[in-house]
This record gives structure tokens, sequence and C-alpha cells, in this order.
């Protein structure tokens, strides 16, 4: 029964530090851009500056290159990698009996 307690009490405080942790997560933010506390938490939200903006989350699971008439992002994490397809023929096995 003790083990038990323990364990519970041991879950009960780490979802307290998880919760908390999105409370006490602010935001980044310099004289000429912000990054505001939403955006780090996944939720995202606008991030912009004077001549600047962005919609979308620090994490994002995106990638590819965007661009307009005068600027480019290479996006998400992976970005860049190289990645090499294979391509293989569907396996189609037959039971014996």
């Amino acid at each position: 029964m003790n083990k038990q307690r323990t364990l519970v009490l041991f879950f009960a405080l780490l979802c307290g530090l998880v919760l908390a942790s999105g409370a006490l997560a602010g935001g980044i933010s310099s004289d000429r851009y912000a990054v505001p506390w939403n955006a780090h938490w996944g939720g995202g939200g606008l991030s912009s500056s004077d001549n600047y903006a962005v919609n979308g989350t620090v994490g994002q699971g995106a990638i590819g290159w965007i661009e307009s008439a005068n600027y480019g992002v290479r996006a998400g994490y992976w970005y860049g990698a190289i990645v090499e397809y294979r391509i293989y023929l569907p396996l189609v096995l037959r039971n014996a009996a």
C-alpha cells in the first residue's frame, strides 16, 4: 500500500509541475521582435515587428521552402535533411495450411 501511495503522489506532483510550467512560460521579446507565450506552448499566434509578421508556432512540424517576392524561409526542424526514399513492392503471403 505504501508503494502505491508513493506512486500516486509522484504522478500528482508531476502533473502539477507540467501544469505550472505552462503558467510560468513567458514570451520572448526585444525592441524589434516579439514571440508571445502561446507560440511556445504550441497554441500558435501572431509574432510580429514593424516590418515582419508570421502566424504559426515555434515548434511547427511543417517543412518546406516558403517564399514571397522579397523573402524566403526554410521552415521546419528537418528542412535540408537528406531524405532517401525507397519504394518496395508489397509482400503478400499466403498460409500454407
